[in-house]
């Protein structure tokens, strides 16, 4: 019986394995995002520290040189889940030439409750197609206190 259970559980994994790899090698372009940094303060300048500032990098992989100097579509989704739940989705569309660039977010009177903060993202170029491979990334921080203030707003921007 123990035998049947190993050799299914082998087989399984040399499917996986074999299949994972696969369906991403067979894509050369791809749009990865990374959160480089994460955490809560004071942006909008209200005396209350409720606003989130996130800084993403993202890197654009097997474009030529040609392909950049004409110019990357990319898009950035991100989605904060606040402790109670409640949680927040944006979507950030642009163009750029560059490789490897970062992109800030400060998300205005967003911290607003104590309690672990998660962040999920994903990037992608052109106009997101399910069969174009997609890395999600994940993030946890953790502010003090909270407090209800103004509603929520959003602000990106874009830097090399």
């Amino acid at each position: 019986m123990q035998k049947t259970h190993l050799f299914g559980f082998l087989l399984l994994s040399i499917l996986f394995f074999s299949f994972l790899p696969l369906n991403v090698m067979t894509h050369d372009k791809m749009a990865v995002s990374f959160i480089e940094s994460a955490g809560y303060r004071d942006i909008d300048g209200d005396g209350t520290e409720d606003d989130v500032l996130i800084v993403f990098r993202i890197e654009l992989k097997g474009f030529t040189a040609k392909e950049l100097r004409s110019g990357v579509k990319f898009g950035l989704s991100l989605h904060l889940v606040l402790p109670s739940g409640r949680d927040f989705k944006y979507l950030y569309l642009n163009e750029t030439y560059l490789q490897e660039f970062h992109v800030r977010a400060d998300l205005y009177n967003h911290a607003t409750e104590p309690g672990w903060y998660e962040i999920g993202t994903l990037a992608f170029y052109g106009n997101h197609n399910p069969n174009k491979p997609v890395l999600l990334y994940f993030f946890e921080f953790d502010p003090p206190g909270g407090q209800a203030g103004d509603d929520p707003k959003i602000a990106f921007s874009l830097y090399p």
